[in-house]
């Protein structure tokens, strides 16, 4: 099934009511270009990308106490601190026992795309320490993400606003709408 950009826009439109108004989000930038990327997880390669961890850096959901998360995500993107309220699943890499990476794992719902009935999920929220950058934990922790709602029976994996597409199309994600503050740009 390929989907066009206008039914990712019209799908984009009902998860998102209004995010064009002025006022919606305030995280949205000036004249810097987000994408919307997606993956259809029937053609999700989970071997796409590989990484060997010495025994200390581990992965999985998120099964303690909050605190330790949201002190993590206030040193990645604090704007993001509230969206993190204990309701959503969270998958996280550990270095040593402790948080160094988390992902929300969403489940955006059924919506009809390209006249077939879908089920969308989205690794949401995504990031790394600083100093835990650039060795693999994200990309690992994502790919997990990916795998996790593919066995899910989810249909595509979503994720909304980015500007992270090279690191996202490392695992397969491809660009399905690119918008900046003045609506969305077509290609």
């Amino acid at each position: 099934m390929e989907v066009t950009e206008k039914q990712w826009a019209a799908f984009f439109h009902e998860i998102n009511p209004g995010f064009f108004n002025p006022d919606h989000d305030e995280r949205m930038q000036k004249d810097k270009t987000s994408s919307e990327m997606c993956l259809d997880l029937r053609k999700f390669d989970e071997n796409c990308y590989e990484k060997k961890f010495p025994e200390n850096i581990t992965f999985g959901c998120l099964n303690k106490d909050l605190d330790e998360l949201l002190a993590v995500v206030e040193k990645v993107m604090p704007i993001w601190v509230p969206l993190f309220d204990g309701r959503t699943k969270v998958y996280c890499g550990f270095v040593d026992g402790k948080i160094v990476s988390f992902c929300m794992v969403e489940d955006l719902g059924e919506h009809i795309l390209a006249g077939e009935r879908v089920k969308i999920g989205s690794p949401g929220c995504a990031g790394t320490l600083p100093e835990y950058r650039n060795r693999g934990i994200g990309t690992v922790m994502l790919r997990n993400v990916t795998k996790i709602l593919r066995d899910a029976m989810y249909d595509y994996s979503y994720v909304h606003h980015t500007y992270e597409t090279e690191w996202l199309k490392k695992l397969g994600y491809e660009v399905a709408l690119r918008w900046d503050d003045r609506g969305f740009i077509w290609s």
